[in-house]
């Protein structure tokens, strides 16, 4: 396995990464915002994520990525299909605008008061 998949720990930067992967797997149980998974889609990597409601939101939005169910069965299906598929175009923030905007935490401070 060691030759097939990498495990590199913690990365300070994972866009480099992210971009180089031939596929990008979600196996999320339950999460937030799936960075990670938006950035994959985004750089158009083939990417493979959980039926959870973040990565349902993110699939949704972007009109890329697909489902599956949150089993090993399901995953490898997934990951079966993601590999047969060609890389999309990178995203651009036109092609995406309900992702522009501020996201910071003062942002949210602000409209919490």
């Amino acid at each position: 396995m060691d030759r097939e998949i990498y495990f590199g720990g913690w990365v300070d930067n994972i866009h480099d990464y992210i971009e180089s992967a031939n596929v990008y797997i979600s196996s999320s149980i339950n999460e937030g915002f799936g960075n990670a998974f938006s950035s994959a889609l985004i750089l158009g990597v083939p990417s493979v994520g959980t039926k959870i409601s973040a990565s349902k939101e993110v699939v949704d939005l972007l009109k890329r990525g697909s489902l599956v169910e949150i089993s090993e069965i399901g995953l490898a299906g997934g990951v079966k299909q993601a590999l047969n598929k060609d890389r999309l175009p990178q995203l651009q923030e036109k092609d995406c605008p309900q992702l522009s905007g501020d996201y910071s935490l003062e942002m949210y401070i602000k409209e919490l008061s």
